[in-house]
């Protein structure tokens, strides 16, 4: 499973083109945002149902299986990466 899953994310990766666009993520007190050049949407932190991390980024899981990527290297700063740390606290940590 730990070799697995990251073969199996660059694979998907590699065939979802809009992943490979320029995403923007923004948060506040109710949920975490996003916007490309292919549309935006808005999610309730109580709609994740876990999250996962390593040194390279975040997990957000809709799902057993769908889930957002956010690199950690997105974040301008530490604090800023603290910040959106303090939001995943009321998701369970998988």
């Amino acid at each position: 499973r730990r070799f697995q899953l990251p073969r199996r994310a660059r694979r998907l990766f590699a065939q979802q083109k809009n992943l490979q666009r320029p995403v923007t993520f923004s948060w506040d007190e109710d949920g975490l945002a996003w916007a490309s050049v292919n549309g935006s949407g808005r999610t309730p932190w109580a709609d994740y149902l876990k999250w996962r991390q390593n040194e390279r980024l975040y997990l957000l899981y809709h799902s057993d299986l769908m889930f957002q990527m956010l690199p950690k290297r997105a974040f301008a700063s530490a604090a800023q990466q603290q910040s959106f740390a303090r939001h995943l606290d009321g998701i369970a940590a998988a």
